[in-house]
């Protein structure tokens, strides 16, 4: 180990590159890992998550509390039932309003966890509130137990105080848990008069009896919902589904409220790039240490001359890869520990990254260390073991390595840097793309108005603000919430339209600015306005349209008033595929409530914080203290659509930065190498005539011919990884030669950069002084 150390000192830059890039790599490899461990373990914490499961209907998690009541008692199987209801509300003067859990008493039996202070028992007493320990620092911490505490002017005592649940399932802004024993909720146990279906606004959670058959479970769950549908044309149909806890934070059913919702997508993307990343900094160790190895191939050969086994040379060789890596990974966690609240602030993610040294987290680095330090160790003592000892006395090592190693190695890594650097411009460009897709409506200088409803007084005081130019009234806006309707083009359903719809005035309809196509002169603009592709898909004969009798289903006797040009009825990242658009005017406004859209001839802070103070006002006058207003610019409020989308950007930016580092530093050290292993040839060469151009000129071509096979290989490669990455998104940019064109480029200038300063000091040596080189 001494020999090791006096070899690294005595090559300081080829060490220093090997520290930086695999302390560098291995950090992110530790935050991401970390990150993706954590955000698997979301429900893990409960002892007996296999057995629960979240029953929803309609392909989402909500259920019904009463209907869950009902197939309790009926399905022998379920041996507990828990039911959740979020709300808002406005509690204490020093919280003012916040989010709280309405939850079966039994709710903590079935998600255990830690209690401060009091027990589980202690929503069996309907007046009592369970709260966090968060929530428990406003009162004093454990003081609070006993203590009064108002929600919506009920009071109501804490009775108990529990840790928070960094990764429970569910959403962390709910800090207070009430009794749905309560008699503010008694309608929820009402099953006598009970018709309907399985869909409601409740979270169900049931567990089952260990060794149970789910499909069996949720076919019976299925039958008894039959029973009790209104819809003729919802029976038989399995609208009822069971997602297991474990895989709720992931589900495609899991909408996000109340329970946290994960993004597979984001998670699996940044965990390549992690590994590619790594896979590139474990490349640039093992070329430099194959390379180095003819540096120290006479201490070896001799080590198995005088006797050492070949086992025992590459028990040397791991020995010392793993002190290199425990050194690398010591320096990033210092790396990581740095890097973790921007991290965080990226990544946003409801369970955020935190690096922990539990037994569980301690296995996992225990693991990177050993698969990165044996990576790093065993591959240059097989490739040293190509040679006879003899030979290595001989110097024959040295002779094949450069011509054969080297150029291989190099190759390698340009393929890695190359397949890098495109993937992260395809995701960057997707991202971009995403961002500035067209909407095809004129959405500069509107205001949106939450007041979930419309009261004439409110309208006049929006008439009397100065920088007010137009109001109108609308549900659902473009790039925005839209109602959604299926319409069947045949009796038997397998023939189905998919709509979005927008509810609006005709003041709202000419503030949208709606590119008109086809106007059939409807009085008052009233009826239905179909989007081109919506037409299309509808079948609708222009000439003599004819709107089909489910789009009415206000009953308002519509017909098509109009045909306008496609438009964004989501943003890029919400977009739901074969959706189209349809607009109904309406003369009189429509049978429930929406929002002002406000047209401002004028845009400052101060009359934005006008309109967000009267709105959120005017909703909480109409709707209780406890509602929340979502007003805004809808610049401002798609762009805040788009905040985690930019900050996965900036994510992508800083791996493709590291993989250019990681690329220019094994590039510098193994230019290095090989023209200290070519300046006796060069030298040779320059005293038969050879000058410092032409030497410099025959290396350079022989590096841009490595990135040109380097290219060959990683472009195909780049490409398909590429292609599934944007195989996910609805809205997608096609593949664009400009960026495997960029990332070749880019990559051939670092190599360019490295062999040339390196090149040209080797040709510059005097050839006396190189050709005396042993």
């Amino acid at each position: 180990m001494k020999s090791y150390l006096r070899f690294l000192s005595r090559n300081k830059l080829y060490t220093a590159i090997e520290v930086v890039g695999l302390s560098v790599a291995l950090a992110f490899v530790i935050l991401m890992s970390c990150f993706v461990w954590q955000q698997r373990s979301v429900g893990r914490q409960y002892p007996d998550f296999k057995n629960i499961y979240c029953a929803g209907a309609y392909n989402t998690t909500f259920s019904s509390v009463r209907f869950s009541n009902i197939i309790s008692g009926q399905i022998p199987e379920i041996e507990r039932t828990v039911n959740i209801v979020c709300y808002e509300g406005l509690m204490d003067e020093t919280i003012g309003i916040g989010a709280y859990m309405a939850v079966s008493p039994d709710f903590f039996e079935m998600f255990p966890c830690r209690f401060v202070a009091g027990n589980r028992d202690a929503l069996e007493n309907a007046s009592n509130v369970i709260i966090t320990e968060s929530m428990a620092g406003t009162f004093g911490g454990r003081d609070a137990l006993g203590k009064d505490f108002h929600i919506n002017n009920e009071r109501y005592t804490i009775g108990a105080i529990i840790e928070d649940q960094e990764y429970s399932v569910f959403d962390s802004q709910y800090k207070v848990f009430i009794s749905l024993n309560h008699p503010d909720f008694a309608f929820y146990k009402n099953t006598d008069e009970y018709q309907g279906s399985a869909d409601g606004n409740s979270l169900t959670f049931h567990k089952v009896r260990n060794g149970a058959d789910v499909g069996n479970i949720k076919k019976k769950m299925n039958e008894i919902n039959d029973s009790h549908l209104i819809r003729e044309e919802d029976k038989g149909k399995e609208l009822y589904n069971l997602t297991r806890l474990d895989k709720l934070y992931f589900s495609d059913s899991n909408q996000g409220l109340g329970i946290k919702k994960g993004n597979a997508k984001m998670m699996k993307a940044f965990c390549i790039i992690a590994i590619f990343i790594l896979i590139s900094a474990i490349f640039n160790y093992v070329n430099l240490s194959t390379a180095l190895a003819g540096k120290r191939s006479k201490e070896m050969a001799t080590r198995m001359l005088l006797g050492d086994s070949r086992l025992k040379v590459m028990g040397i060789y791991i020995k010392e890869s793993l002190l290199m890596t425990f050194i690398c990974i010591c320096l990033a966690f210092l790396i990581a520990k740095t890097c973790l609240p921007y991290i965080n602030r990226l990544i946003d993610s409801l369970v955020p990254v935190k690096i922990s040294f539990s037994p569980s987290q301690m296995i996992l680095y225990l693991l990177i260390l050993i698969v990165t330090g044996l990576s790093c160790g065993i591959l240059p003592g097989i490739i040293s073991f190509r040679f006879r000892p003899i030979d290595t006395i001989k110097g024959s090592f040295r002779h094949h390595s450069k011509k054969t190693l080297s150029k291989l190695f190099i190759i390698i890594q340009n393929c890695i840097a190359i397949i890098m650097i495109a993937v992260s411009l395809v995701m960057g460009s997707q991202i971009r793309h995403m961002m500035d897709m067209p909407v095809q409506v004129d959405l500069d200088s509107l205001y949106r108005c939450n007041t979930q409803t419309f009261n004439p007084g409110f309208e006049q005081k929006l008439r009397g603000l100065p920088y007010v130019s137009d109001i109108g009234k609308t549900y659902g806006r473009p790039c925005g919430n839209a109602l959604n309707n299926v319409i069947p083009l045949d009796e038997n359903y397998t023939s189905l339209v998919y709509l979005g719809e927008i509810h609006c005035d005709a003041a709202a309809f000419r503030i949208y600015g709606f590119e008109v196509v086809r106007d059939y002169g409807k009085p008052g603009m009233r009826g239905a306005w179909l989007t081109e592709g919506a037409a299309l898909a509808l079948g609708i004969n222009p000439d003599d349209p004819v709107l089909p009798r489910d789009m009415d289903r206000m009953n308002q006797g519509f017909e098509v008033a109009g045909i306008i040009k496609d438009f964004a009825l989501r943003t890029a990242i919400n977009l739901i595929e074969n959706e189209y658009g349809a607009v109904y005017v309406y003369d009189n406004w429509p049978p429930f409530a929406g929002d002002y859209i406000v047209k401002m001839n004028s845009i400052t802070k101060e009359n934005k914080k006008e309109l967000e103070e009267i709105s959120t006002e005017e909703a909480r006058d109409n709707f209780g203290p406890d509602v929340r207003a979502n007003s805004g610019l809808l610049e401002d409020l798609i762009k805040a659509d788009y905040a985690q989308t930019r900050n996965q950007l900036a994510m992508v930016n800083i791996f493709m930065v590291i993989a250019i580092m990681l690329s220019a530093l094994g590039q510098v050290a193994m230019s290095t190498y090989y023209a200290s292993e070519r300046e006796k040839e060069i030298g040779i060469r320059k005293v038969f005539g050879g000058t410092v151009r032409s030497e410099s000129a025959r290396n350079i071509r022989e590096y841009m011919l490595y990135c040109l096979i380097a290219a060959v290989v990683a472009i195909p490669a780049a490409w398909v990884i590429s292609g599934r990455y944007l195989e996910d998104f609805t809205y997608r940019m096609p593949q664009k030669a400009w960026i495997y064109i960029a990332a070749t480029a880019a990559v051939s200038v670092i190599s360019l950069l490295a062999v040339l300063w390196q090149t040209l000091r080797a040709t510059r040596t005097n050839p006396a002084e190189a050709l005396k080189k042993e």
